[in-house]
């Protein structure tokens, strides 16, 4: 996991994390995920850092102001296509997934069906 944010204070119990989560070094990040550093344990909270801002800000409320940023990052979120709420990396994932892990989100190895290799 690529660590983009890190949040030490506030209503958090320990450090929050957020990165983009990749089974890979090679492939593009599937998700964003959410991680705490006392439980280990890693929670999907969108497709994009886009969702994610966009989610804590609505989540925020007025109170918080975000003024235009809201209309601004739907906008652009419209025009790139990038899915709201629907979480379409982790859909795409749960298929491939082959083991589960302490994180929660489990393992994914390649397996080639033609070959039979490959873990199972």
């Amino acid at each position: 996991m690529m660590t983009i944010a890190i949040c030490t204070e506030g209503k958090t119990k320990g450090d929050l994390h957020w990165g983009y989560f990749r089974d890979a070094p090679d492939e593009m990040p599937a998700f964003v995920v959410q991680g705490m550093a006392d439980s280990g344990r890693l929670a999907v909270v969108g497709d994009s850092l886009a969702e994610l801002l966009l989610e804590r800000c609505q989540a925020a409320g007025p109170k918080a102001n975000p003024g235009r940023l809201v209309p601004s990052l739907q906008t652009i979120m419209a025009r790139l296509g990038l899915p709201v709420g629907k979480k379409v990396g982790l859909l795409r994932r749960k298929k491939a997934v082959v083991a589960s892990t302490f994180h929660s989100l489990g393992m994914v190895c390649p397996f080639d069906r033609k070959a039979d290799i490959g873990y199972r």
